[in-house]
């Protein structure tokens, strides 16, 4: 992270590409029936689609599951849910395996 705030971006490029494009093959029934039918504010969809690091990241991450949230079963939740908490209290918002 340290390399790319300082502009050290090629060193990472391929590191980033190998390990999203391998994380994005990787299925579980967790991320289909929850994560993928929980989905997305229709603000938050747009933000998506129009991201300037779909350039270097692509949208394989989460194309197909907004593309397949209408077939699981899994009711949907609303937006009262999905729209964000405004808080004053700085944090750093870590995610991962």
């Amino acid at each position: 992270m340290l390399g790319i705030y300082n502009e050290d971006k090629a060193l990472y490029l391929d590191w980033f590409k190998k390990r999203y494009t391998i994380r994005s093959n990787e299925k579980n029934l967790i991320g289909l029936l929850i994560n993928s039918r929980l989905g997305v504010t229709k603000e938050r969809e747009k933000q998506l689609w129009e991201d300037t690091s779909s350039r270097y990241l692509g949208q394989s991450k989460y194309a197909s599951l907004l593309a397949t949230k209408d077939i699981w079963p899994t009711p949907d939740i609303g937006d009262q849910l999905r729209k964000p908490i405004p808080s004053s209290t700085p944090f750093i918002f870590l995610q991962g395996d």
